[in-house]
């Protein structure tokens, strides 16, 4: 049952109630006196009729007398709490037995109430065990109804984190469309880039989602910054100029810009940023060097300039796999991170495994690198 509110947790029944007594003159005052405020009982005179009635039934509260013609009323008590772990044990004795009381208490009984007793003792005691009973059955239904509602907003959180997750990949691929719209040949290569990426990392200490979710955006998102590039220079054939080269090294500055804004996209940008950087200090923006370069960024390097070998330039056809494995291992300790360029290279025919065919030229910025005496 669904809870949505307090009220939700509805009104407490009257608890049920099993008298075992053997003597007919207590059994009919207790069940008098019940009746007189409402309440019903079921009575029985042996431990036997309790055992059965115990089995049927999960009474709430038991008035339970020690001394049973079959036997010790000690062997109920334990039975009665483990049929209904909320119940409540009164034990009746006799008054030169009080060591009896204290070890039915000891062994779980509530209460007890010692013979003879009068009608007022008996209200009293019986009082106290009804309101017990109560205060743990409320106690529980309020503990089920703060479960519930856990449970709901749990999944209310789940289902606006799978939102708001569609909403974050929603706005990656808006902003991968606008680039494709100034330079269209950007969708395929980042699709690919993405995969093998992601692919590449299951071989490295690469486990924690938000780190593969940084991953994945910031393949797609490499390129972002060439919004900033002007379109002659984008789609120009030949060689650039030193003027339009210094142009086109802004675009991982650029696309950080554009990006560092948005929170979600924090650990994307630093694949955007850092993803010329070489091994050896000498790429760009920055100059960073080894391990100063983030791992996602020095992984995306390698896959990046692989699927950029791999298919066709305007300048060049596209390498086979082993002329693109070869011109990594050229710029291994130069531009790639050794480690993980042997990783690269050990499982590539995993990682390049089925991957979307590109029907357009690819972005310019691994085709500059390669005019520029790169691996890219």
């Amino acid at each position: 049952m669904e809870i949505n509110s307090f009220s939700d947790m509805g009104i407490i029944d009257d608890p049920k109630i099993l008298i075992v007594e053997n003597e007919s003159k207590i059994q009919k005052i207790i069940t008098t006196v019940l009746k007189s405020n409402g309440l019903k009982s079921c009575s029985v005179k042996t431990l036997s009729e309790a055992q059965k009635k115990l089995g049927e039934i999960n009474f709430d509260i038991i008035l339970l007398d020690l001394d049973m013609p079959d036997g010790s009323g000690f062997s109920l008590i334990q039975k009665a709490i483990e049929s209904t772990p909320i119940s409540i044990v009164v034990v009746i004795t006799e008054l030169n037995n009080l060591n009896a009381a204290i070890r039915a208490i000891r062994a779980g009984a509530y209460d007890f109430i010692t013979k003879p007793f009068s009608i007022l003792q008996l209200q009293e005691h019986l009082g106290a065990a009804i309101d017990e009973w109560k205060s743990m059955t409320f106690t529980k239904k309020y503990q089920k109804y703060l479960e519930a509602l856990v449970n709901k907003k749990e999944t209310e959180l789940r289902s606006r984190d799978e939102d708001l997750d569609r909403v974050k990949d929603l706005i990656v691929k808006t902003l991968v469309n606008v680039l494709n719209l100034h330079y269209p040949e950007t969708e395929a290569h980042c699709t690919r880039v993405a995969i093998m990426s992601l692919r590449l990392a299951s071989f490295l200490d690469i486990e924690e989602n938000v780190l593969l979710k940084n991953l994945e955006w910031g393949a797609y998102l490499h390129d972002i910054g060439k919004i900033g590039v002007p379109e002659s220079i984008l789609g120009k054939a030949d060689s650039l100029s030193t003027d339009e080269w210094l142009i086109m090294k802004k675009h991982p500055l650029w696309g950080y810009s554009i990006l560092e804004n948005i929170d979600f996209l924090q650990g994307a940008s630093e694949i955007v940023l850092y993803h010329h950087e070489w091994w050896n200090g000498t790429g760009y923006p920055l100059g960073l060097n080894k391990k100063q370069i983030p791992k996602i960024a020095r992984l995306f390097s390698i896959v990046d300039s692989f699927d950029a070998m791999i298919n066709d330039r305007p300048y060049r056809k596209a390498f086979t796999y082993h002329q693109a494995l070869e011109e990594l291992q050229l710029f291994r300790d130069i531009q790639f991170d050794p480690e993980i360029l042997d990783i690269f290279t050990t499982n590539f025919e995993y990682i390049v495994d089925s991957l979307p065919s590109d029907e357009v030229s690819l972005p310019k910025s691994e085709e500059e690198d390669k005019k520029n005496g790169t691996a890219a």
